[in-house]
């Protein structure tokens, strides 16, 4: 095998290597940020965690339902 032949498959495990690694990356983050950041009001931000009504209890305003 030639050089030039080793050099491409290395560019190429390296390449398949990086998307994996990017792929692995953003899924982490979706979970760590699902986690980390409470359901809030879109009006005023207020914190929405257990909240059944449907309603901000501080401005009033009509939220999404929550998931459980």
């Amino acid at each position: 095998m030639e050089a030039s032949q080793r050099t491409c498959i290395w560019v190429v495990v390296f390449l398949l290597g990086e998307l994996q690694w990017n792929w692995i990356a953003r899924v982490g983050w979706r979970f760590f940020n699902a986690k980390h950041n409470p359901p809030a009001c879109k009006q005023g931000g207020y914190n929405l965690t257990g909240n059944v009504s449907g309603t901000c209890p501080e401005c009033g305003a009509a939220c999404e339902q929550m998931r459980t």
